[in-house]
C-alpha cells in the first residue's frame, strides 16, 4: 500500500514536471495563406513569373481566390520577419 502511494506520487510529481517545463514557442505571426518570400529585387523580378505560376494559383470558390498571396522583402529583415509563418528564402548560387 505504501509502494502504491509513493509510486503514485512520483508519477504525479514527474508529470508535473514534464508538463511545466516544456519550452513553448510565441505564437506566429502572419496569415496562413501568405508567404513572404526573402530575395534581393534583382533575384525577385527574375523569379517573381514562376513563383507566382507555381504559388498564387486561383482556387475556385464561390468567390474566386488564390491559394497563396506573395509578398517580397529585403532578405536583410529576415531578423524582423521571424517570427512569421511562411518565410520563402530565395537566391542566386553565384
Amino acid at each position: 500500500m505504501m509502494l502504491q502511494k509513493l509510486l503514485t506520487l512520483v508519477v504525479a510529481v514527474v508529470l508535473l514536471v514534464a508538463v511545466t517545463s516544456c519550452d513553448r514557442k510565441p505564437p506566429t505571426m502572419g496569415s496562413f495563406n501568405n508567404i513572404i518570400v526573402l530575395c534581393d529585387t534583382d533575384v525577385w523580378q527574375s523569379v517573381e513569373k514562376e513563383l507566382t505560376e507555381a504559388l498564387a494559383v486561383e482556387i475556385i470558390t464561390p468567390q474566386p481566390e488564390v491559394a497563396f498571396k506573395l509578398d517580397q522583402r529585403d532578405p536583410e529583415s529576415i531578423t524582423d520577419l521571424k517570427r512569421y509563418r511562411n518565410l520563402l528564402l530565395v537566391g542566386a548560387l553565384d
